[in-house]
């Protein structure tokens, strides 16, 4: 009833007359031989696993936010230092800015660092936008008990 060329299907032109109903063209079709019947049913399965692979991989993935991401950071840094002595730190960071002695013998040690970000300009509708340098400044503050072991910190601004 119909034959392939090329991976492409052609169908008689008796099965493509106007005057044909519906009725008489899936007849025909459903009578012609079953190999030529079936033959594109592997492809339709073939596309429905991949779809259902692609969906489902998608889907599974955790996706992080960048703050996500910039926090994760932050606490391995900060645990980095946890259970080190200060003096370690003073030896990687040079002398703190700022070192406040607690009631209880605890130290807070605070150093800060001036950095400079970009931050990309764009062409707009009406005007261009240039980029801009600007300024943040991060903060380090570790907590070290009375023995100067560093027991607790965090990082702002960073």
């Amino acid at each position: 009833m119909y034959r392939r060329q090329h991976d492409k299907l052609i169908l008689p032109r008796d099965l493509l007359s106007e005057g044909a109903s519906f009725a008489s063209k899936t007849t025909k079709l459903m009578n012609s031989p079953s190999s030529d019947k079936w033959s594109c049913v592997p492809m339709v399965l073939l596309s429905a696993v991949i779809l259902a692979l692609v969906v489902t991989a998608t889907s599974c993935v955790p996706v992080k936010s960048h703050e996500e991401v910039i926090q994760e950071a932050i606490q391995k840094v900060v645990s980095s230092w946890i259970g080190s002595h200060k003096d370690k730190m003073i030896a990687q960071f040079g002398p703190p800015l700022r070192e406040s002695k607690l009631s209880d013998g605890s130290t807070i040690m605070v150093w800060e660092e001036v950095k400079t970000r970009y931050r990309k300009g764009y062409a707009g509708i009406w005007a261009d936008i240039p980029g801009q340098y600007y300024y943040v400044t991060c903060q380090m503050l570790f907590k070290a008990d009375a023995s100067g072991i560093i027991r607790d910190g965090s990082l702002k601004g960073c």
